[in-house]
């Protein structure tokens, strides 16, 4: 009989190659878009340079030009997903590549909102390498940056979103949607990534009460050791009681009985069954009379 094949806990095989696939797209996003010069595209300079300053060649650079029209600094975003999508992909047992590309999508649009919003508060810092303020190109830098989210941004946030919401409308719309979409993207929970901060905090502050104790002359230790254990003992009584909440929600209320019958009462002392007794049908014999069995003479017995 033929053993049965152990179940696969990791990625498959084919999963394994489209991680490494999307993995070194990424890489190659991720060069293409750093070495990005508006004068290897032949539309910004007559006659385009040559050799191309991107790493990646001529392809390299007219993809990066396209990302950046479109998306503007939010470009940067496709070689982060892909790079941190592929690495995830290792390590997943299953994944609905449809949602995932859905997700990116919105990722990236409302990526590029959000940095058309913040043109006007970090100006040419967020100049869009494909306008005024950009690598290789001539003219004075854009106050606000010229379209750091590129066409998508500025159509969607400064000619849709902002003239109905306002400023911080907007802001709210978008940076929600940027967190839910990327909640859904790489699947954490902020339950569980709030707690993982909270954890870190806790050992960045037990790690500096011990440097200030290894630090501290020693008439000051004493003082120092007990201002910890009072903080550990408030850590220690706020679980407990978080523990006691958690264990008396867990406890199930009794639920009223319904319909429940009225209590019999029964009296074991009487026989139920009197005729299955032994001898309960046998006649009665009603004994002698005493006077009777005494006056017979004692002859007639002979």
């Amino acid at each position: 009989m033929a053993k049965p094949k152990p179940a696969r806990t990791g990625p498959s095989l084919g999963q394994e190659v489209i991680a490494l696939a999307i993995l070194g797209t990424g890489i190659l996003l991720l060069l293409a878009l750093f070495s990005f010069d508006p004068r290897d595209l032949a539309f910004y300079a007559q006659p385009a340079q040559d050799p191309k300053a991107n790493l990646v060649g001529p392809a390299g650079a007219y993809l990066a030009g396209i990302l950046f029209l479109l998306f503007g600094l939010g470009s940067y975003l496709f070689p982060v997903v892909f790079i941190a999508g592929g690495l995830l992909l290792f390590f997943a047992k299953e994944v609905r590549y449809s949602q995932k590309f859905l997700y990116l999508g919105i990722l990236l649009v409302t990526g590029a909102c959000l940095l058309q919003l913040a043109a006007p508060a970090f100006g040419p810092s967020l100049a869009n390498p494909l306008f005024s303020g950009g690598q290789g190109l001539d003219g004075a830098p854009s106050p606000a940056g010229k379209m750091p989210g590129g066409y998508i941004g500025y159509f969607l946030n400064d000619k849709f979103l902002a003239p109905i919401l306002g400023t911080v409308g907007a802001v709210l719309v978008f940076g929600l949607s940027y967190l839910v979409v990327l909640v859904l993207l790489f699947e954490f929970r902020p339950a569980e990534l709030a707690r993982a901060f909270g954890e870190a905090g806790r050992a960045i502050v037990d790690q500096y009460w011990d440097y200030r104790i290894r630090k501290a002359a020693p008439d000051q230790r004493i003082e120092l050791e007990q201002k910890k254990l009072e903080i550990e003992q408030k850590r220690l009584h706020r679980r407990l009681a978080k523990e006691k909440a958690q264990a008396a929600k867990k406890i199930p209320e009794s639920a009223p009985v319904t319909n429940r019958p009225s209590p019999k009462i029964v009296d074991t002392t009487i026989n139920p069954f009197p005729s299955e007794l032994p001898g309960a049908n046998a006649p009665k014999i009603s004994p002698l009379p005493h006077k009777l069995a005494l006056e017979k003479p004692i002859g007639s017995l002979h």
